[in-house]
């Protein structure tokens, strides 16, 4: 199993992604706003935060809402406090990247600090240092494509020659810009039924939803 990988962090290696996105929508409603699921998986999902608070800000004041001020301060406690004891690695993945002998990098929103914090607290950082790379350090935010050409250049290895593992469509799109084969992934526990096909209509080839299922298709060799 030599394929190329580059996984993205939340919602694909560890389960914070449902994390982020309960704690998210908890605040909007205090604030007066409710969102769909699917909705804000479409629209909210996979992109970095300074941006997900533009968005919610756009969002609110085109429902005549007020944006709560302390959005970032709530979010940051309820957040830390829910890490501490739910934080874990996605079900399947260790064993899959103990099997696993190409190349990987971790491509993620996540700013620098708190990604290498949530790998390390994981006990995922040893499977992929140094090849873990931030939105921040790349240039644009996803569905742009910089942190996965980066995390590509950083190995050393033409686009085409990878295979992205997303969880949400803004990622899966900045996969397919920077032209690598696409793989959706619904086994974190957080996606909505519509998940699957908001990959695929993102441009992923398959979507799978354990990691079982990906390793099975890795020893088969089959890449679609």
């Amino acid at each position: 199993m030599a394929l190329p990988i580059i996984f993205d962090c939340d919602g694909v290696l560890i389960n914070s992604e449902g994390i982020y996105i309960d704690v998210e929508l908890a605040i909007m409603r205090q604030a007066g706003m409710d969102i769909g699921m699917a909705q804000y998986q479409a629209q909210f999902v996979g992109i970095p935060h300074d941006q997900l608070l533009l968005a919610l800000r756009a969002e609110s004041n085109a429902r005549g809402l007020t944006f709560p001020e302390d959005f970032e301060a709530q979010h940051a406690v309820e957040v830390e406090r829910r890490f501490a004891v739910e934080l874990a690695a996605v079900p399947g993945l260790v064993p899959l990247l103990e099997a696993h002998s190409g190349p990987r990098a971790v491509a993620s929103s996540s700013n620098p600090e708190p990604l290498a914090e949530k790998l390390a607290f994981t006990g995922l950082d040893g499977y992929f240092a140094p090849h873990i790379y931030s939105t921040k350090q790349a240039g644009r935010g996803k569905p742009a494509p910089d942190v996965y050409l980066m995390a590509a250049e950083k190995l050393g290895l033409p686009p085409a020659a990878c295979t992205v593992i997303e969880d949400s469509a803004n990622g899966a799109k900045a996969g397919v810009a920077a032209g690598m084969r696409v793989w959706g992934f619904t086994g974190a526990g957080h996606g909505d039924a519509g998940l699957s096909a908001r990959l695929l209509e993102a441009g992923a080839q398959a979507v799978f939803d354990d990691y079982g299922a990906i390793q099975a298709h890795l020893v088969a060799g089959d890449l679609f």
